[in-house]
């Protein structure tokens, strides 16, 4: 085990520890749902749910879903590219910041949920940042780790869109722009770039050396 999910002490709520140095945004994925499978912890917002269940309220499905490239490269094994971005991805555009996300439907979900199941179509390819979702409180070190690499991944897939429609792989498409300014050359490459899966993308790459100290467990 390369990277340890568990519950902190006196709280209802999570922590992580890096236990390797070359644990990859894969082992940190594996921990997260181990620990949501095993431990119970987490504290769903529905007023009548019960402790320690889930009653598909939905709300986690109705905020922000930023995406990174690698979520993409996983949606796209079911869901053609160009049918990808033209209906479940939404692009806002404010100067030259650019956001990534799943687009929402008339009803405020993820256009991914079933009106009938309330449940994932796409669940074993689901964003990174739907799989270490916990609807509990986590520690200030965890929230960060989580924040770092959803964040760096949604950089490379700017940088990745850019290019795709640069070279004609996708067609232009912007949902939603406030003085546009875009420049494919702000977007540099990061850990993320040229790589397909998670056990490609390194947790050390990804951290600040504050952070990496913050995180690595010392035996």
């Amino acid at each position: 085990m390369k990277v340890e999910v568990r519950s902190e002490k006196n709280r209802q709520g999570y922590d992580v520890l890096i236990l390797s140095e070359d644990a990859t945004v894969a082992d940190y994925l594996a921990a997260i749902n181990l620990f949501i499978e095993e431990s119970g912890i987490a504290r769903p917002r529905h007023e009548k749910a019960q402790a320690g269940t889930c009653m598909a309220c939905n709300v986690c499905c109705q905020e922000r879903i930023p995406l990174t490239s690698i979520d993409v490269v996983n949606l796209s094994s079911v869901i053609p590219l160009e049918e990808l971005f033209a209906k479940y991805i939404y692009i806002y555009v404010h100067g030259r910041a650019v956001d990534i996300t799943l687009q929402l439907g008339p009803d405020g979900i993820c256009r991914l949920n079933s009106p009938d199941s309330r449940l994932c179509c796409q669940y074993q390819v689901r964003p990174l940042v739907c799989q270490t979702y916990i609807c509990c409180p986590s520690s200030r070190r965890a929230a960060r780790l989580r924040e770092v690499v959803v964040n760096t991944g949604e950089d490379q897939l700017v940088r990745d869109w850019l290019k795709m429609v640069r070279q004609g792989i996708i067609e232009p498409k912007i949902d939603e722009a406030i003085d546009l300014d875009l420049h494919e050359d702000d977007w540099l490459p990061t850990p993320f770039e040229g790589k397909r899966s998670y056990d490609e993308v390194f947790l050390k790459d990804l951290c600040t050396p504050q952070l990496w100290e913050k995180l690595k467990w010392v035996r």
